[in-house]
């Protein structure tokens, strides 16, 4: 069975989020843990609250995640586990990972802004720094059953062992097509396409999939999103490749600008280097 972890401050943008990995967990029958860090306020620690006003202010902290974990089960009629905890955001991600055995990570993401595009936020960097699937879901996006994924794949770097379970799960039980859309440069050999279509008949024999090969030296980002104008997907999936230092000042990120201020929901799966 699929765990989705869904990542909550209780911010407009987060709490979409956990309503959209609820809404997933009924439709694919999975469980939801209800995740947040708390943490302490500048003007908590300015006033000098006693210690057992502090421990107030940490239960009410508590209280309001189990009650917004309770709602989410009720609503959706899942299994909902709320995750407290005061610690560093990424250990305590990956604790939670292990000892709930997530398979998926659900984060919102706000407006589109210069800082967000140029430095991202906190659901772009946990893409660079998660071996997981994330599942980035733009705060002005409600859920509706997915029934068509756009899988954006760069077959020049190729794809390696990467994990596509989230993807197949969420494909077999929806009824869901997905088109693989590939934009192949001039300067790409032309065996790239024989590449694609093995690895494809090798990870996807299981699910229903299209493929599309356009041959273009256009900005892929602007090739990608004349792509979702076209074919209208429900869901944008993505393998983000991670540079060194130097490289990541010279290249964007495509998978950070299509995450950034989108209007579809992404789910990046991490590369597997050099495998």
């Amino acid at each position: 069975m699929i765990t989705i972890l869904a990542a909550t401050d209780l911010s407009r943008e987060a709490n979409n989020a956990a309503a959209y990995a609820a809404n997933t967990c009924a439709e694919i029958g999975a469980n939801l843990i209800l995740f947040t860090r708390h943490v302490t306020s500048v003007h908590v620690v300015n006033a000098r609250l006693s210690a057992t006003a502090f421990q107030e202010t940490l239960d009410l902290s508590k209280a309001k995640l189990e009650a917004q974990a309770k709602k989410l089960s009720a609503t959706h009629n899942i299994s909902v586990t709320p995750v407290w905890t005061t610690g560093n955001l990424y250990e305590e991600i990956q604790k939670a990972i292990q000892e709930h055995h997530v398979n998926l990570i659900a984060m919102g993401m706000a407006d589109k802004s210069f800082d967000q595009d140029l430095l991202g936020n906190t659901t772009t960097a946990a893409i660079s720094k998660l071996d997981i699937p994330v599942l980035a879901v733009p705060h002005n996006v409600s859920y509706k059953k997915i029934k068509k994924i756009l899988f954006a794949c760069d077959a020049h770097k190729g794809l390696f062992p990467t994990d596509f379970r989230v993807l197949k799960t969420v494909a077999q039980v929806l009824h869901a097509e997905t088109k693989v859309f590939y934009v192949k440069r001039t300067a790409h050999p032309e065996s790239n396409k024989k590449n694609l279509m093995e690895m494809l008949e090798n990870k996807f024999s299981d699910i229903s999939y299209i493929v599309e090969i356009r041959d273009s030296d256009a900005p892929v980002i602007r090739e990608i999103k004349n792509e979702i104008e076209r074919y209208k997907p429900d869901l944008l999936m993505m393998v983000p490749y991670r540079y060194g230092f130097l490289n990541s000042i010279i290249h964007k990120s495509k998978t950070r600008a299509m995450a950034s201020g989108r209007k579809i929901p992404l789910l990046t799966v991490p590369y597997i280097e050099g495998k």
